[in-house]
């Protein structure tokens, strides 16, 4: 880390354990993440001599001895044929793939005269066999049966599984192993029965008149053995004594290369053994022709190394024309100003092909190249955006296969990472990015694979094949975004303790919650004075009608049950101020109360639910409680004079009148009493003023009358006090001028600050936005 404050740790070379102690606690959902970095082995390849070919395409699927190309060199007509083997001999020399149809050229003229080609072919899949478990004979082949005769000579072709005793021969006496790896081995036909392999060893034949074959299934191959060289990185503290420490040295292994050695290979004896045939009988094949119009050159970088190519080290000229690789792609014609360029081609960086898709008559002169052996390729990668939380959508990111090309994909608003040898995930608040790259395929047929696993085998028969890419090859795009400081004058309130993303946690431990689960039904046009209606439950809190414009039904026209889930229409019933039709809005809640919030979005509840609530329909409300809400005023006090302080204690000297508001109490209720402070001043002996701390002078009256001044915003009462409390008697008043009587009035509402917060945006918003505010309370009649 870049500070002991984020956190320490160590490191063991030896066992590759980490032991890390974070500075704080991690969030639930957050990532460890370790990055490292692996010696390279470069070596400069500019002395190489590459060998360059000129392909046309063909369909698979090609019959042998079917194959005819036709051209025309300074007016003379030309041609060239395949001989039945996949060789191509005439005035033209190279190769045939039957299975792929790729021609490969490796004489030919230079110039466009290549492009002009009429290629004279004939297409047929060929035929298949199948054998499980074959037995050998007593001479150790195995005999097989194709069950056609006169079998097409350089058709025939045999797959099968052998085990390959993989041993250590340079270890001390007693301590070699062996290990038994299961490759396959194939063999084709040379055109006079003998069935060889790819170095020529012959392990069968077959009878081309009868398709009788016998197959020698066990043999001695060569298989490749790495080779390492050992590199001090230091050492480890084996035991301290007092100041003596005993240590040891650590080294770590670098891969310098392989050498073949000899092992035996031998077809399993169980019902693992395996062995498949394709060839070619008298089955009928379609006559094809086509024109090559675009001559493609196939370069091989490196034709006597097993080395990969650097990306970004290639550099060849042919002709007058210097070309150059970029990502998996080849360009020529480079800019020098701008860095632009023109693509021509592509690379495989693993196979060092180079595919120039049109190129100039002229010498193939190779300028610069890196090869290794240790390419570092990944076919997996974890990492941050260092800048974050980042904006939806903006994350681009680019890779460069082993095998050449770009992969280049664009996450989704929602961070899925999914193209065409790609899929991962983005995280866009924590800026955390997870990608593999590859592809999902039929797990039947790759059981032999070294990235085959049966665990990894989904429900559809499928599993992930990797596609490594070269791990300083893959780029990034992002856009972040930061959030500027509240201003306090805008919003009104001191922003200090308000996140600066807007977002603040609205569940806490000890809070009180509403579980809620709304339905809202159609109940029709047909009503009736009496008629009951049943809706689709019954056990519900709460019963809402409206008509079809979202006017509420009032309760005068109907009574409901609960329990039973019904409404029932009041006699007489006039629903002419109402559209039809109307909706029953109903709801179960609950409340509860939170013991425990986790920071992954889990709530702990006090106590379990009453009911079972559908998981995706139903809400979690965060409550204010409010406590008891009751109108109530407080025991009236006097003072000898109005100092225009609002307190609730006296303030100077006592007066000797007193208000009877035992016999004549002070009269509330919830639709007109507030929470106020109130002084009636008194002018003379039965006058007086009525002063409000919100509101200010309310009224001036007297004192021969009930005082109750009205609520504008109801048409009700604040309170009522009635004239007798005031003890006027025949005309005679014991209150003086100046005098002053304070009481304060409780009411039922509860004072809620509501912050609503708008990002701004670029946007225009057309999606409707809202939240909903409900009051819950418990009455009690007495």
């Amino acid at each position: 880390g870049g500070s002991a404050g984020h956190g320490s740790g160590t490191l063991n070379y030896r066992t590759g354990t980490v032991t890390i102690t974070c500075g704080e606690q991690p969030d639930v959902a957050s990532e460890v993440m370790f990055a490292w970095g692996s010696q390279a082995t470069v070596h400069n390849r500019a002395d190489s001599t590459p060998t360059a070919t000129m392909l046309i395409q063909l369909e698979a699927g090609v019959a042998p001895n079917s194959v005819k190309l036709s051209w025309t060199d300074n007016g003379a007509a030309k041609s060239a044929q395949d001989d039945g083997a996949g060789n191509i001999t005439g005035a033209w020399t190279g190769t045939v793939d039957y299975r792929t149809g790729a021609i490969t050229l490796s004489s030919y003229p230079g110039g466009e005269q290549r492009l002009d080609v009429k290629v004279d072919y004939s297409v047929g899949q060929p035929q298949t066999a199948e054998w499980k478990a074959p037995v050998r004979d007593g001479s150790g082949y195995v005999n097989l049966t194709l069950g056609q005769t006169q079998i097409k000579p350089r058709s025939v072709e045999l797959v099968y599984n052998v085990l390959i005793e993989d041993y250590d021969r340079k270890v001390q006496q007693g301590e070699a192993y062996t290990r038994k790896v299961d490759p396959y081995v194939t063999v084709r036909d040379d055109g006079n029965g003998n069935l060889k392999d790819a170095g020529g060893v012959s392990h069968g034949s077959i009878n081309y008149a009868t398709g009788v074959i016998k197959l020698k299934p066990d043999g001695i191959v060569k298989i490749p053995k790495p080779i390492y060289r050992k590199e001090p990185m230091g050492e480890e503290i084996v035991s301290t004594q007092g100041t003596t420490q005993t240590v040891k040295p650590l080294y770590r292994l670098i891969l310098e290369g392989y050498e073949y050695v000899p092992a035996l290979a031998s077809a399993p004896i169980d019902d693992s053994f395996k062995v498949t045939a394709t060839y070619r009988g008298q089955q009928t094949e379609d006559a094809r022709t086509k024109q090559a119009t675009s001559g493609v050159l196939r370069i091989d970088l490196l034709p006597t190394l097993a080395e990969q190519i650097v990306p970004g080290s290639v550099r060849f000229a042919i002709g007058g024309e210097v070309y150059f690789d970029r990502r998996g792609e080849l360009y020529y014609r480079l800019d020098t100003s701008s860095g632009a360029a023109t693509r021509i081609g592509s690379i495989d960086y693993q196979s060092g092909i180079a595919t120039v898709e049109q190129a100039p008559a002229g010498t193939l002169t190779l300028q610069a190249l890196a090869g290794t052996v240790s390419a570092n390729p990944v076919d997996a990668a974890v990492w941050r955006i260092p800048s974050a939380p980042v904006s939806p959508g903006s994350v681009q990111i680019t890779a460069t296969p082993l095998t050449g090309g770009q992969i280049s994909v664009r996450a989704d608003n929602g961070g899925k990472i999914s193209g065409k040898g790609i899929e991962g995930q983005v995280d866009y608040e924590s800026g955390v990015v997870r990608l593999r790259f590859g592809k999902l395929v039929a797990a039947a047929g790759n059981e032999s694979a070294y990235w085959y696993n049966a665990d990894a085998v989904d429900s559809n028969g499928k599993i992930w094949q990797p596609l490594p890419v070269y791990a300083d090859s893959i780029r990034y795009n992002a856009v972040s975004y930061t959030y500027l400081p509240l201003d306090t004058g805008t919003i009104g309130i001191d922003p200090v303790r308000l996140p600066s993303d807007g977002r603040v946690p609205i569940y806490r431990r000890g809070d009180m919650i509403v579980i809620g689960h709304r339905l809202t039904e159609d109940i029709g046009s047909a009503h009736t004075a009496g008629q009951t209606v049943q809706l689709s439950r019954g056990d519900v809190d709460s019963i809402c009608l409206r008509d079809a414009k979202g006017v509420p039904i009032e309760a005068k026209w109907y009574d409901y049950d609960l329990v039973r889930g019904t409404i029932t229409w009041a006699t007489p019933l006039d629903l002419s101020a109402y559209t039809l039709p109307l909706t029953a809005g109903h709801a179960r809640e609950e409340e509860n109360r939170l013991i425990a919030v986790d920071i992954d979005g889990t709530l702990q509840l006090q106590f379990a639910t009453g009911r079972d609530y559908p998981a995706d329909e139903t809400y979690i409300s965060s409550a204010l409680i409010g406590g008891d809400l009751q109108v109530r005023a407080t025991a009236p006090f006097g003072q000898k004079s109005w100092t225009r302080v609002w307190s609730d204690e006296r303030i100077g000297d006592d007066i000797s009148a007193r208000l009877n508001v035992k016999d004549y109490p002070i009269q509330l209720a919830d639709d007109g009493a507030t929470t106020d402070r109130w002084a009636i001043v008194w002018r003379d002996g039965t006058q007086f003023d009525l002063y409000s701390e919100a509101l200010g002078l309310v009224t001036r009256t007297d004192a021969l009358q009930d005082l109750a001044p009205i609520n504008p915003a109801s048409g009700k009462p604040y309170f009522t006090l009635p004239k007798g409390a005031f003890g006027i008697a025949g005309g005679a008043s014991g209150w003086q001028a100046g005098e002053v009587v304070r009481f304060n009035t409780f009411g039922t509402h509860l004072g809620v600050w509501v912050l609503r917060a708008i990002q701004p945006s670029a946007q225009r918003q057309t999606e409707d936005d809202g939240f909903t505010m409900c009051l819950r309370g418990n009455t009690t009649e007495i």
